[in-house]
């Protein structure tokens, strides 16, 4: 039987982040992804300049999202981030070496939110762990 620590800290790992799987210098996985050749810059033009940010996303080699669950909105707007996807691969696979077009997609900025911490006295479902254990008679 091993014992549960309802008050250790909780830590949350996950390999969600905008740019897991891409192939970087200093990734671990380094070499083993064919190296992009069709990238999505977001910038601006300036006096016949374009000024981009300074990391671009590689569009040939990001992998579509899995697209399972039981919530029809999530999986239709799943899909359609996929097709998103399969339709600017394949524009820029069409291209020529150095072709570049400007492309109508919206670009939206966003912060995350602040991490969600409810007190254990404000929480109605909180609990004491020792209410778990039967008394012996």
């Amino acid at each position: 039987m091993s014992i549960l620590d309802f008050t250790a800290p909780k830590t949350q790992q996950t390999s969600r982040t905008p740019f897991a799987g891409l192939t970087s210098v200093g990734h671990a996985n380094y070499g083993e992804r064919p190296k992009a050749k069709v990238w999505l810059n977001v910038g601006y033009e300036k006096n016949g300049k374009f000024i981009n940010l300074p990391i671009g996303l590689p569009i040939d080699t990001m992998e579509a999202g899995e697209v399972r669950g039981q919530n029809e909105d999530w999986v239709k707007q799943r899909t359609a981030q996929n097709e998103l996807l399969k339709a600017l691969q394949a524009m820029g696979a069409a291209f020529a070496p150095g072709q570049e077009e400007t492309i109508n997609l919206t670009i939206k900025l966003r912060r995350v939110n602040e991490q969600l911490e409810v007190a254990k006295d404000q929480n109605e479902y909180s609990f004491d762990p020792a209410s778990l254990l039967v008394a012996a008679e």
